[in-house]
């Protein structure tokens, strides 16, 4: 057990550091990934109904009218939720690198689509402009979600990562000091009754 009491305080602030660290993240996910994700399924949802009730009228005999959004508004929200998925639930490290390219360009694609079709489809173009408004606010979002993302894969290279906490670890004190771990490099050159002992002291 550790007894060490700066020891036990700095776990304890590196713990309650990374609980308001995932908080943040957490927050950055659900602001990032669920407006194109819920946006998907609602256009989605819309054209379900759209194609039951004009089968059920063109079976009575009338004329189907459809439910005025382009299909271009699906599309696009689709690979928003999908690389917004990919960056900050998945963190693909590609795809963070190039997130700062995506964000902005998606934003100003949305922008043309929705000048173009706003023409021929009012519904849609404004879809288009509110797309192109998130996108770009996104693009300030993934600037702290880059930091947040930062800060915990520093904090990944500490010791007791991700829980901090003392009773968790997998060291143990030798007259009063931390018995720091060793590399599998240094593992590999101890005698076999060095290694024994190193594993009954961190083991004990």
């Amino acid at each position: 057990m550790i007894t060490d009491k700066k020891l036990v305080n700095m776990y304890e602030k590196c713990r309650a550091h990374k609980l308001k660290l995932d908080k943040k993240r957490y927050a950055m996910r659900a602001i990032m990934f669920m407006p194109p994700a819920l946006a998907c399924v609602s256009i989605f949802v819309s054209y379900a109904m759209s194609l039951i009730s004009g089968v059920v009228i063109m079976t009575g005999g009338g004329i189907q009218n459809g439910n005025g959004i382009n299909f271009l508004c699906f599309i696009h929200a689709l690979v928003m939720a999908v690389f917004a998925a990919g960056e900050v639930i998945l963190e693909n490290k590609q795809l963070i690198s190039v997130s700062h390219i995506v964000y902005p360009a998606a934003s100003i694609t949305a922008m043309v689509f929705g000048c173009i079709i706003v023409f021929y489809n009012t519904i849609s173009g404004l879809i288009f402009f509110a797309f192109s408004a998130y996108n770009l606010l996104m693009s300030i979002a993934n600037i702290f979600f880059k930091r947040f993302y930062e800060e915990n894969e520093m904090l990944r290279t500490l010791d007791g990562y991700p829980h901090f906490n003392i009773m968790l670890l997998s060291q143990n004190e030798e007259n009063g000091k931390l018995i720091p771990k060793k590399s599998e490099e240094e593992i590999a050159q101890m005698t076999p009754d060095e290694k024994l002992m190193y594993e009954r002291d961190r083991n004990m």
